[in-house]
């Protein structure tokens, strides 16, 4: 087990923590202030390791620690979660075949992938509920296909347009910068 010592006046504990180990890949034993004597900085922050840090790895931890801010980390945390709110939002309003709305609520998306496996056993014409609580027949196994592929096309463009958001948002360097991207998915 290794402490390395620094100083920052802006310190969370748990952020820096989760700060450390996402971005260096470190598992830490914590992070903790002040266990230096009275005559050290008051705003000393010592990181326990489990194991010695090679020199790159010391100063990469330096610059974390030494540029940790709380208020940047929680921006991101608070961005990304609207963000993923609303892509589980869009996911959940269904997406449209042959003019009619079909669910994505995660019940529906196990029953269509189920369907999909299960095209070539099936009986057709084969009848399905759309959102709106009316009947969709599919005439043959490809319309089945096509439904299924239309399903995960619209649910893997809503996903990648929430992904491309959430790496906008971890490469803001500031909490304007984060205030300033917009969903507006």
């Amino acid at each position: 087990m290794a402490d390395y010592k620094y100083t920052n006046t802006s310190i969370d504990n748990q952020t820096l923590k989760d700060e450390i180990e996402t971005t260096l890949g470190l598992t830490i034993d914590g992070v903790t202030f002040n266990e230096y004597h009275a005559t050290d900085n008051p705003d000393n922050v010592i990181v326990h390791t489990y194991a010695d840090l090679n020199a790159s790895q010391q100063t990469a931890l330096q610059n974390v620690v030494i540029n940790h801010d709380p208020t940047l980390i929680v921006a991101k945390n608070i961005k990304i979660k609207q963000i993923d709110k609303k892509t589980q939002s869009l996911i959940y309003s269904g997406f449209t075949y042959a003019s009619n709305v079909f669910s994505m609520s995660t019940n529906a998306q196990t029953n269509w992938l189920g369907l999909d496996h299960a095209r070539e056993l099936l009986t057709y014409p084969y009848g399905v509920t759309t959102i709106n609580d009316t009947e969709y027949s599919f005439p043959d196994s490809t319309d089945l296909h096509n439904f299924f592929l239309t399903g995960m096309a619209f649910k893997g463009g809503i996903v990648s347009s929430g992904r491309s958001l959430k790496l906008q948002v971890n490469a803001a360097t500031t909490v304007a910068e984060v205030n300033a991207i917009v969903d507006n998915r």
